[in-house]
């Protein structure tokens, strides 16, 4: 099972964790030592608490819990009825922290954007682009799921009808480094908690925020429409369980990770 051993990567590549302290300092030792040799080729070298050792490859993607190369950023846009591609292709191609991976997820054939995607990767050659058209709706939820499965330190998710301005993506991600890798949005709310006459607590979603300015931030409770965050983190999200796809993800998204010490947070 990919939780309890190891996992293929793209390449066949085995990511091995090993349980026994003695073969741990050893192997560690050995890797230390091709570290030396081999530079930038020799495998990353990730701890996993007192007992565990992942290896992972350099610039190898893994399913599972996922190695990443440092440093950059995937975004993943939405595509459903709205007919918002080519603007946000552009808001992507304009930022000034260029990503390296975009995933386009759509759900169901309402709108063909094969050409404009087509167009994009042509005239964006440093960028890995995708695009995964599903039959099925899968709701607001697959797209983190498939953005898991990316190979990014940082993903990036945006709404169809989000279009960030050009330092968007650099200030999301430098946010979400200062304030111990939070989730961070354009976008919040907080959830007020009001008294009613028989003394039970009514929780309602209020204080909407996305068009104030806010120098340094502000930690609220969640965030919507266009979320940014260390992909890693998005275990903790895809590990609780669902009770309702009637309702959106973003405060499940929040509280998965709130749950873990990961505060969201509005730029």
């Amino acid at each position: 099972p990919f939780d309890e051993g190891g996992s293929f990567g793209r390449r066949g590549v085995v990511v091995t964790k090993i349980k026994l302290p003695m073969l741990q300092k050893a192997l560690l030792s050995i890797l230390l030592v091709c570290t030396l040799f081999l530079g930038p080729a020799a495998p990353d070298i990730l701890l996993e608490g007192e007992t565990g050792i992942r290896l992972c490859l350099p610039g190898e993607d893994h399913i599972g819990r996922a190695c990443s190369r440092g440093g950059t950023v995937g975004v993943v846009l939405t595509v459903y009825k709205r007919s918002n591609i080519e603007v946000q292709l552009s808001a992507v191609a304009n930022q000034t922290l260029v990503p390296s991976e975009l995933l386009v997820v759509q759900n169901e054939h309402n709108v063909d954007v094969t050409e404009a995607v087509a167009a994009f990767k042509r005239q964006n050659a440093e960028v890995v682009v995708s695009h995964t058209l599903s039959s099925h709706n899968t709701r607001f939820h697959g797209r983190f799921h498939l953005a898991y499965l990316m190979s990014t330190e940082h993903v990036s998710v945006w709404d169809d009808d989000i279009v960030p301005a050009k330092d968007f993506l650099r200030a999301s991600v430098e946010h979400s480094k200062e304030y111990g890798d939070a989730l961070v949005g354009a976008n919040s709310r907080y959830i007020l908690k009001l008294a009613t006459d028989d003394g039970e607590e009514l929780v309602q979603e209020a204080s909407e925020t996305s068009r104030e300015t806010i120098e340094g931030g502000l930690a609220v409770d969640f965030v919507g429409h266009a979320w940014t965050l260390r992909r890693e983190h998005l275990r903790f999200f895809l590990g609780e369980r669902q009770r309702t796809y009637a309702t959106g993800e973003d405060v499940q998204l929040a509280f998965a990770l709130q749950k873990r010490g990961i505060e969201a947070r509005q730029v």
